[in-house]
């Protein structure tokens, strides 16, 4: 088959992470069988990857890098697209589908973001939301299968649209076999006993205003001499501006570290030595942060809602999100109690194995059997 991959929609690092890491697997598995066609834009070059012979890459107009744009151009050229390559079906990355295409269509559904109601968005926020929720009905409803990133996401998906798709399957994103090596490297490495990491792209609703409030009940009531380092780019300037501020407020100058981007070597460190890895995030489709940090036997403290119970399972702990005074009890628990602490760490490890690449994208074969005239409703 002829596979036309639309990454169009694919712009930050995590949508990255997920689809040219099931690329690296898939392709190898289905050479001879199957070619693909990846298209992207100038805004997101960067996923150009050596897969093969079998991968074609093809850059489209630069109307494509914004989301409204991207939409009309796919209304209006992505069929003649498929047509002209002999495509057998397109799959897609935004979770939705383009109507009126010649060829099936599989979304592959990984944003929550339009989905959560506890974001509570406003404004254009709140027309492009209800402008993806209708679109997403659409893909649930039209589309030849639905992959979903999360049992959560499928869920989701499901109450938004109101029925069950053709065929679906639950498709995990995997962690890099380096980050696996590096966590056997760095086993040895001392742990700052103290230390509470949280990696992400800290936007507004990622929760670190819960998080910092939480320290501020461990070092103020708890009276635990904590240091919280925050590693992770901010997308919104406003957000961080006002963390800082409420960092001040605190009196948490000298105990959070806003560290921004990390190298990869530098992050897996972090990873080794902190003590527990915390974000309370209100809308995760799966949480590739706080698996990553498992794999190096960091116990987890995160929100209980969406996907991050789900992916981080035994390892870790799950308080509300916005529940500082539970958060704060979370982190002292693991901070202080030894036997706890080693419990989770190694409940953690064993939870992490499952997300090796060669397990996580065997699913994808049941692409190929749905386009041949198969089902799946895994």
């Amino acid at each position: 088959m002829r596979v036309l991959v639309n990454m169009l929609s694919t712009t930050n690092y995590s949508g990255r992470h997920v689809m040219i890491g099931h690329l690296r697997s898939l392709v190898p598995w289905t050479q001879g069988e199957h070619t693909y066609l990846v298209i992207y834009h100038a805004g997101n070059r960067h996923i150009r990857s050596d897969l093969g012979d079998s991968v074609e890459w093809l850059e489209c107009p630069d109307k494509t890098t914004g989301w409204f744009g991207r939409m009309l151009w796919e209304r209006k050229h992505l069929g003649a697209l498929a047509r002209q390559h002999a495509i057998d079906f397109i799959w897609t990355p935004s979770g939705s589908i383009t109507p009126g295409l010649p060829v099936p269509q599989i979304s592959y559904a990984m944003n929550p973001w339009s989905l959560v109601p506890e974001l509570k968005l406003k404004g254009i926020d709140a027309l492009k939301a209800a402008i993806q929720r209708y679109g997403y009905r659409k893909a649930v409803k039209d589309a030849a299968m639905m992959l979903y990133l999360s049992g959560f996401m499928r869920q989701a998906y499901r109450k938004n649209a109101g029925l069950n798709e053709q065929a679906s399957e639950v498709v995990y994103t995997g962690l890099d076999d380096l980050l696996f090596e590096q966590a056997k490297a760095l086993v040895s490495v001392k742990r700052n006993r103290w230390q509470i990491l949280s990696v992400s792209a800290m936007a507004p609703h990622k929760g670190v205003e819960t998080l910092l409030r939480a320290v501020d009940k461990l070092v103020h009531e708890y009276k635990l001499p904590v240091e919280l380092l925050l590693v992770g780019a901010w997308p919104d300037a406003g957000y961080q501006v006002r963390m800082h501020a409420l960092t001040t407020s605190l009196g948490l100058d000298e105990v959070v570290t806003f560290k921004g981007h990390a190298s990869v070597e530098d992050l897996h460190r972090h990873y080794a030595e902190a003590r527990v890895f915390c974000l309370m995030s209100w809308c995760e489709s799966f949480g590739i942060p706080a698996v990553e940090a498992q794999a190096f036997g960091t116990p987890v403290v995160s929100s209980d809602c969406c996907a991050i119970p789900e992916v981080c399972g035994e390892g870790g702990l799950f308080p509300a999100p916005g529940d500082v005074d539970a958060t704060a009890e979370a982190l002292a628990g693991l901070l202080s109690d030894e036997n706890r602490w080693q419990q989770l760490s190694d409940s953690a490890r064993s939870n992490a194995a499952r997300f090796h690449w060669q397990h996580c994208t065997r699913p994808l074969m049941q692409m190929f059997d749905v386009i041949a005239g198969g089902k799946s409703d895994g």
